[in-house]
Order: structure tokens, then C-alpha cells, then sequence
């Protein structure tokens, strides 16, 4: 059989040079093996899936559960400790059971804390023939460049809207049009998108929010609005984190993260809204990302400049980079909200 009919390998979406690069690799790994190696790419774009296929082709498995070869490592909490690491390195100090290689992916490497990565980065240095590691983050500048230099990289694009609706339409069974409006409005996330194609009630819930935000007209609109967006992050946040095996110190923080993370995917889809906006003054309106508001979008592209347009866009991005250092994130919703309209 040959690997490309390896299931694993056929789950990994629009990503056919890193797939290629792969796949020599481990057609030839007997010869110059690199042992380390760094996955990097946007949210959404696979990086984990790629590992697990590749992890599982290393130890000529077609699967990915239950290899006594392949260990994934993730964390619940906010950042790998040192406990968590030494644990893992001495793991990796015993022998493979039925392959050449021991592989272990490490998932959101960039959450290693300082004393963490430095002590990975001792076992990186010099590791066993026999040890693969596998890294993978979508902030490769918060590695730590010592770790960075050692690997081999790969990096993954964002994979088309094309690709992804067709997955959908592969995995899930939806409708074309509805997996293609999935694939546009998850900003190409592959993760958010199937999550919109089981559970189409989000994509409603979506377009109620986007519509409000065209329809905001005085100081307490913005005022609800920020409130209904804070309180809908935070307990979309404790409802995961009430799932997880952590302490209460533990839960507070990754509650606080993880809600971080939903109000940013919710500013992502008021970018698009923008964006769409700002194709609607120049007349391309058969390529928005939220096709059906394209009538609401149209009107309000005729009561905005280009110049407070632009600048509007501009602020939605400072917004994100705030909330995700800032713990007021209700005040930087309200300041946001008051900026996006000609009216206020």
C-alpha cells in the first residue's frame, strides 16, 4: 500500500508540500533522519494532524491510537512545567517496542515555561538514534531559538476555503453550499469549521452577532453588546474548563486563556465583516466571506468612508493584540464597539 493511501495521511488538507517533504523522509529514513523537528502554520491549518501522520508512517503504522511508539503529549494547563518535561524525558530514555523509532509529539511547544525548554533543550541536543521528536505551535517565535535552530521546519500555509468545503463535504456529509459557507466564515480553519458543519446553530448565532454589530446605533448598544460578548466567552471558557482534571488555581487561569482565545475568534469574525465591507465599496460582492448579510453589508458600505473603514479595521486588530495581554476585557469590547459605527 502505498503511504498516500494511508488514512492518516489523506486527513491532512491542502498541505501537499509538507506533505511531499514528509513523505521522503520517510521513504529514506534510514538516511540522514533528522531527529527533530518543528511544525509551525496558522490556527486551524493542521499542524497536529500532520504530526500524527507522519508519527504514525515512522513506525510503518496506518494508525495513530494505541502505538506503544507514539507518545502525544498536550496539557491542559497554561504551560508545560518542569515536572511535565522531566517526565516526558524519561520516557524517552527507554528503547522502541515494535519500531526502529520512539516518536513523541509535542503539541503547543511554545507553552514550555523558561526552566522547562531549557531543560528540554539538554536532551534535544544529544538525543538516543532511536528518538523522534515532533514540536508543534502556531507561535514559533515564542520558542525558544536554541530549541527553533536544532529543528527541521515545516511550515504550513492556510489551506484553501476549496479544500476545506470539500472535506467537509467528505467527513460530514453537509451540503456543498454549506460546507463552503463553513470553510469562508471559519477564516480557513479547519478545526472551526467542522465545528460550524455539526453544530450549524454557531453559523446562526454568528450572523445574529455580525448583524448587531451592523446595527449598532447608541452608547448602550455597545454597552449590551460588549456585555453579551464578554459573558458568552466566559462561559463557553468554564463550561471546557469545568471538563478538565485541574486544580482550582489551574482552572481559573486556563479559563481566563481560553476565553481570551474565543474573544479573539470573535473579533476574527468581525474582520471579516469589514472585510467584507470594504469589498462592497468597491464593488466585488460576489466574493464576501458572509455572503448572506451581503444586503445589510451593501447598505452599510454606503454610510462609511474607505479612510474610517481602514481605520476601523486597524482598531479591531489593536483590540486583539489588548485582550490578549489585558485581563479588562470588557472596557477593550466597549472601546472597540464604540468605534464601529459612522453613527456614534
Amino acid at each position: 500500500m502505498s503511504l498516500l493511501d494511508n488514512p492518516l495521511w489523506k486527513k491532512v488538507i491542502d498541505q501537499d508540500a509538507a506533505k511531499a517533504q514528509l513523505l521522503k523522509i520517510v521513504e529514506n529514513s534510514n538516511k540522514y533522519m533528522p531527529q527533530s523537528w518543528l511544525i509551525t502554520g496558522p490556527p486551524g491549518s493542521g499542524r497536529t494532524t500532520l504530526a500524527k501522520a507522519f508519527a504514525a508512517s515512522l513506525v510503518n503504522s496506518e494508525k495513530f491510537a494505541n502505538n506503544p511508539d507514539i507518545r502525544f503529549i498536550t496539557t491542559q494547563k497554561p504551560e508545560y512545567s518542569v515536572a511535565n518535561i522531566r517526565e516526558v524525558l524519561d520516557e524517552a530514555k527507554t528503547y522502541p517496542i515494535i519500531s526502529n523509532y520512539k516518536v513523541f509529539i509535542i503539541e503547543d511547544v511554545d507553552r514550555m515555561s523558561a526552566q522547562a525548554a531549557n531543560l528540554f533543550l539538554k536532551n534535544l541536543e544529544e538525543p538516543d538514534d532511536f528518538i523522534i521528536w515532533i514540536l508543534c505551535t502556531t507561535n514559533p517565535r515564542d520558542v525558544l531559538i536554541t530549541i527553533r535552530s536544532r529543528c527541521s521546519k515545516i511550515e504550513l500555509k492556510t489551506p484553501s476555503v476549496q479544500a476545506i468545503a470539500e472535506a467537509l463535504e467528505n467527513e460530514t456529509g453537509v451540503n456543498s453550499s454549506l460546507a463552503e459557507a463553513c470553510a469562508r466564515v471559519s477564516g480557513n480553519h479547519i478545526g472551526l469549521a467542522r465545528k460550524y458543519a455539526m453544530q450549524p446553530k454557531l453559523l446562526e448565532t454568528r450572523s445574529h452577532l455580525l448583524r448587531q454589530i451592523l446595527n449598532i446605533a447608541s452608547f448602550s448598544d455597545v454597552v449590551l453588546l460588549a456585555d453579551e460578548i464578554e459573558k458568552s466567552a466566559a462561559y463557553n471558557a468554564e463550561k471546557i474548563v469545568a471538563e478538565l482534571d485541574l486544580n482550582a488555581q489551574d482552572k481559573k487561569r486556563q479559563a481566563t486563556r481560553i476565553k481570551k482565545d474565543e474573544l479573539d475568534l470573535i473579533l476574527i469574525s468581525i474582520l471579516t465583516l469589514y472585510r467584507d465591507v470594504f469589498m462592497a465599496k468597491t464593488a466585488l460582492t460576489d466574493n464576501l466571506i458572509n455572503y448572506n448579510l451581503r444586503e445589510s453589508i451593501i447598505n452599510f458600505s454606503d454610510i462609511i468612508s474607505i479612510s474610517r473603514l481602514i481605520w476601523c479595521i486597524k482598531q479591531i486588530n489593536i483590540a486583539r493584540v489588548r485582550i490578549k495581554s489585558n485581563a479588562q476585557t470588557l472596557m477593550i469590547l466597549e472601546a472597540l464597539l464604540g468605534t464601529l459605527n459612522s453613527r456614534l
